[in-house]
C-alpha cells in the first residue's frame, strides 16, 4: 500500500512536496466521560492541560500530507470528598492524513485532519495502573505561509477513546474525549 502510494505521488506535480517538521503548543481539555464520578471522585480539579505538540510529516502533493504526531498531557487531577486523588497522565502517538486546500496564491492553507493513534496512559492513586487504548482523531485548522518553507498554523483536534478504569474494584468503561486547541509552526524541507 505504502509503495503504491509513493509511486503514485511521484507522478503528481506538486508545489508542496517533501518532508516537514512542526512544533507547537496548545491547551487540551479532557472529558473523562464520567469515569471519575462513577468511582466516587466528584471534583476534577485539573482537566485543562497545556502541552507542547510535536509532529513530522511529508506532503504527497499540495492537497494531501501524512503526519506522525506526539502529545503528552500530564497530571489531570480528580479528587473525592475525603481528599483522596487520582493523577492521570496521557500520551498520544498518532498517524494522521491531512487534506489541504490552499487559497490566496498558496498563502493560506485550510486543512482537515483524520487519523488514528495509541493512547498510553497512567493513573496514579490508591492503585497505580497503566492503560493502552486505541484513539480516533479528527480536526481542522488554518495555516499562513509567508514563504514556501515556513507555515504558521492554528487548529483544533478531537481525540476520542474508550478507557477502562480499574482504580476501584469494579472495572468501568468510559468514552473519553480530549479537545485540543493549538498554535504551531512548521518548516518544510
Amino acid at each position: 500500500m505504502m509503495l503504491s502510494l509513493s509511486i503514485f505521488s511521484t507522478f503528481l506535480y506538486a508545489e508542496r512536496s517533501g518532508p516537514y517538521l512542526g512544533l507547537g503548543y496548545g491547551l487540551g481539555d479532557l472529558d473523562d466521560g464520567g469515569s471519575y464520578s462513577e468511582q466516587g471522585f466528584t471534583q476534577v480539579t485539573e482537566h485543562e492541560v497545556q502541552t507542547p505538540y510535536l509532529y513530522a510529516g511529508a506532503f504527497i502533493n499540495e492537497n494531501l500530507s501524512v503526519e506522525l504526531d506526539y502529545l503528552s498531557f500530564d497530571d489531570v487531577t480528580a479528587k473525592d470528598g475525603t481528599g483522596k486523588e487520582i493523577l492521570d497522565s496521557v500520551t498520544i502517538v498518532s498517524v494522521v492524513a491531512v487534506a489541504h486546500y490552499p487559497v490566496l496564491e498558496d498563502r493560506l492553507d485550510l486543512f482537515g485532519r483524520f487519523g488514528a493513534g495509541q493512547v498510553l496512559g497512567k493513573e496514579r492513586g490508591d492503585v497505580d495502573r497503566d492503560y493502552n487504548e486505541a484513539a480516533l482523531l479528527f480536526g481542522a485548522g488554518i495555516g499562513y505561509r509567508p514563504n514556501k518553507a515556513l507555515t504558521f498554523k492554528i487548529g483544533y483536534d478531537r481525540f476520542s477513546y474508550d478507557k477502562i478504569s480499574t482504580i476501584s474494584d469494579d472495572a468501568q468503561k468510559s468514552s473519553t474525549v480530549i479537545d485540543f486547541i493549538y498554535g504551531a509552526f512548521e518548516v518544510q524541507f
